[in-house]
């Protein structure tokens, strides 16, 4: 019944953005299948479906996530989260933000566990296209900081209306055994994009690696995805 409630109440937000919306703030909806949930490079389950809603004025940005098993009947995870961001000419760019994740308890059990993670990023792009930046990150609930580097390029196929994004992070979270431990991360994907009006089609494939313990694994993800700007 949790799973039909968040649900339900994602897909009414999808149906009140289009009406609700003021002229200055830019509303999209999305619904992604992901074959796998991973997260800082360790995967945590099978297939997943991931829809948001997504809101932006100015320089702030917002919106609700939710990830919901496929695989196995357990509540969602929904997460709500929002940003502050400014640039410098159009190369340099700094922001702010927080997420609080809402997620079903990890063993099954009955409630919820609740953390906040603020951060701040730093990005800049080059004469080349490339988006290097760097992101610090730090959940209160679990004293846990995670420090991540990251790059993006966008790759345009003006012919077909296209484009081919890649990125990759490496990073690396500190926290005490007892909320969780210390883990190494990284990943390297490519996503192709396709515009029809305001609708946006991506078809994506991930590989994402983590160490814990001295242990290594890693994860491949797919996904298929659908973006609808109101």
């Amino acid at each position: 019944m949790r799973c039909v409630y968040w649900m339900g109440s994602l897909l009414a937000l999808f149906s009140a953005a289009g009406q609700t919306r003021a002229a200055d703030v830019a509303v999209s909806g999305e619904a992604t299948w992901a074959s796998r949930y991973v997260f800082r490079g360790e995967a945590w389950g099978g297939a997943q479906l991931q829809p948001a809603v997504n809101l932006a004025k100015g320089a702030w940005s917002g919106g609700v996530w939710a990830s919901q098993s496929l695989a196995r009947a357990d509540a969602p995870e929904v997460d709500a989260y929002g940003s502050y961001g400014a640039s410098w000419g159009a190369t340099a760019r700094m922001e702010a933000g927080a997420t609080l994740y809402h997620r079903a308890a990890a063993d099954g059990a009955a409630g919820w566990q609740t953390t906040a993670e603020p951060y701040v990023a730093a990005s800049f792009t080059t004469g080349s296209g490339v988006t290097p930046g760097a992101t610090l990150f730090y959940n209160a609930m679990r004293d846990a900081w995670t420090g991540q580097a990251q790059a993006a390029y966008a790759l345009p196929l003006a012919r077909w209306g296209a484009t081919i994004d890649g990125a990759a992070t490496a990073g690396r979270t500190w926290a005490a055994e007892s909320n969780g431990g210390a883990h190494s991360f990284g990943s390297v994907g490519l996503t192709l994009r396709y515009q029809v009006m305001r609708c946006q089609i991506s078809v994506g494939g991930q590989l994402a690696v983590a160490e814990r313990r001295g242990a290594w694994h890693s994860a491949g993800v797919a996904s298929l995805g659908v973006r609808y700007e109101f």
